[in-house]
């Protein structure tokens, strides 16, 4: 197997969220490659999955459906209105420090770029900082101007969803022996078609730099790792 640079957990994971993107993106994508239709970019999400699951011990999609689908249902107006409060924090406590360190307890400053540039995991990462640092400082950020009723928005956001079970730690240690030489040689299909189709989406959106950072495999990657350590510190 051709050594892939990036650690194996990272990559599978940065590589479903690559195919998120492909989704997103698929109306586009079609013009310019007739082999990636919708059957592929399901194939390819479930065999990223098959493998996270199986030999890595990584949660699945397919396992929290329902919980991702509300997550994905909330994401857009959630990120608006974190946008919002991001930029009040940051004007009314301009003169003194303490906005730092409020934006970090929220998970704004550790997860919210990533959140925007589509990382599922720093989304749901965000959420649970928020709604956990929120019980502290909404009244500090009220008293700045903010309305307290955004506040209590963000946290309603989540009130029906059970974040727990996709935050839980993976496993990252393959099974030994024939079950590692096979995980392998699946990883090594999964790069080169990841690697395949973010060439081709890298020079299609070399002028929307939104969209091509999504498909940046160093990027996304890069995300995923930050946003670990976050969580783990």
């Amino acid at each position: 197997m051709n050594k892939i640079p990036f650690k194996t957990t990272d990559f599978l994971l940065a590589a479903r969220n690559i195919t998120y993107a492909m989704r997103d993106h698929a109306d586009e994508l079609k013009v310019l490659r007739s082999d990636i239709t919708n059957e592929y970019i399901d194939d390819l999400e479930a065999k990223i999955n098959k493998v996270l699951t199986e030999n890595l011990g990584v949660k699945s999609d397919n396992e929290c459906a329902i919980t991702l689908r509300a997550i994905n249902s909330i994401r857009i107006p959630a990120l608006r209105d974190v946008s919002f409060l991001k930029t009040q924090v940051e004007t009314d406590f301009k003169k003194n420090k303490e906005f730092k360190k409020i934006l970090t307890k929220l998970g704004i400053n550790d997860h919210f770029q990533n959140a925007i540039n589509g990382d599922r995991e720093a989304f749901i990462e965000l959420l649970h900082n928020f709604n956990e640092a929120s019980k502290k400082y909404s009244k500090r950020i009220a008293e700045k101007g903010t309305n307290p009723v955004l506040i209590e928005r963000i946290v309603n956001y989540t009130k029906d969803i059970d974040l727990k079970p996709l935050r839980k730690k993976t496993k990252t240690k393959l099974k030994p022996g024939a079950a590692a030489s096979k995980t392998n040689n699946d990883v090594e299909e999964i790069y080169n078609e990841i690697n395949k189709i973010s060439k081709i989406a890298i020079n299609y959106y070399q002028y929307d730099p939104l969209i091509k950072e999504r498909f940046i495999i160093n990027s996304v990657v890069r995300n995923i790792s930050v946003a670990k350590k976050a969580v783990l510190t």
